[in-house]
């Protein structure tokens, strides 16, 4: 059975079951809704085709699709995720079509029956156009079980980007997942700077009284927050502060990151904080997401120079030259860890002093009952 043929089958087994009966726990789309109460005029589900991801048929479409998405950015690109040595994961990325347009993609990987949103970006899932009515949503997330049938994927993940950083709103598709099923399973906390003040001088004025002060004792003492080239300085840098403070290591390699700095030159910044001797005590590695969005990927410091205010300096120039001078949103990053059950209070606080605001990212996840 070819897979044209296969999605037929699964369709056809999905609407002949019977009213209030699920067939492998997945339900038919107007009777999920009745289920939850709604009134359901005039609505049929729609079966859009799905394609995996090749290479040579896909990438050009796939890069130009993602600028146009609600809730796409850089880190759900060709160029971005194809730094990953080849092995790491099982490639199993999805292209959605209604007739002869491309309506949705999902970078993923499947193993042992199961599909998920890369696991090794920050963020992902289905990736929509703006304004997706009710309608398309349901019939995306409908046709993506029908999918998941044919390749007996029993468990659907999905990690989407934080809600203030999505280029538009994806409301829509958060509501048709959880008619089908899937359950908001982690809700991880970030703090963000919007482009919301016009001067520096406004943007301080609005910061903790306490952070007020230490940018201030920070540039007296001679500290300088300047562009950087030197990637191997502020991985040795990025190394020894994840060692005092935490005792892991960093994520990414120093040759990954410079592999990212290779395929994405236009979109990659280094940022280094100086003493009056030029020695490097601080430093953050930030991406260009999209048109209006930037991503803290990472931040350090040498704590042996912490009582000079290094990161209250580093955040706050970062601040003005992303959210002021460039009007982007820039996410700080995460404060929670496994889920969102767990809160780093301290990192949390800090963040939330520069004037920032609050946003979630969500996890989606579906799985087959017995």
């Amino acid at each position: 059975m070819n897979e044209a043929s296969a999605v037929l089958a699964a369709s056809e087994r999905l609407n002949a079951a019977a009213v209030g009966e699920t067939i492998n726990s997945q339900v038919n789309a107007d009777e999920a809704l009745r289920r939850l109460g709604y009134t359901v005029l005039g609505y049929q589900p729609q079966t859009l085709r799905v394609e995996r991801y090749e290479p040579q048929a896909h990438r050009q479409l796939w890069e130009d699709f993602i600028p146009t998405s609600a809730n796409g950015n850089l880190f759900s690109t060709r160029r971005f995720l194809e730094y990953h040595p080849l092995g790491r994961f099982q490639d199993f990325s999805l292209l959605f079509w209604r007739g002869q347009e491309l309506f949705a993609v999902a970078a993923g990987e499947a193993a042992n029956g199961a599909w998920s949103s890369q696991r090794f970006t920050s963020h992902g899932g289905l990736l929509v156009r703006p304004r997706l009515s009710a309608a398309e949503a349901l019939d995306l997330i409908y046709s993506l079980l029908l999918y998941a049938e044919t390749q007996s994927w029993s468990k659907l993940s999905m990690r989407f980007v934080p809600d203030v950083l999505a280029e538009s709103w994806f409301t829509s598709l958060v509501w048709a997942l959880s008619i089908f099923g899937f359950a908001q399973d982690s809700r991880e906390m970030t703090w963000c700077a919007l482009p919301q003040f016009e001067s520096e001088d406004a943007l301080l004025n609005a910061y903790h009284e306490s952070e007020f002060y230490a940018v201030r004792k920070a540039h007296k003492s001679g500290l300088a927050v300047r562009k950087m080239e030197d990637y191997r300085a502020f991985y040795s840098l990025l190394e020894a502060g994840l060692k005092v403070r935490y005792e892991i290591a960093p994520t990414h390699s120093l040759a990954e990151l410079e592999t990212l700095r290779r395929r994405c030159p236009d979109a990659i910044h280094l940022h280094g904080v100086f003493t009056t001797d030029g020695t490097l005590i601080g430093g953050a590695l930030i991406f260009d997401v999209s048109a209006h969005g930037a991503h803290v990927f990472y931040l350090t410091q040498d704590y042996s120079f912490k009582l000079q205010q290094t990161m209250p300096l580093l955040m706050h120039s970062l601040n003005v030259e992303y959210a002021i001078r460039r009007k982007l949103k820039l996410n700080y990053g995460v404060v929670t860890a496994h889920g969102g059950e767990e809160l780093n209070i301290g990192l949390s606080r800090f963040k939330s002093k520069f004037a920032s605001e609050p946003s979630i990212r969500r996890r989606f996840t579906w799985e087959r009952k017995a």
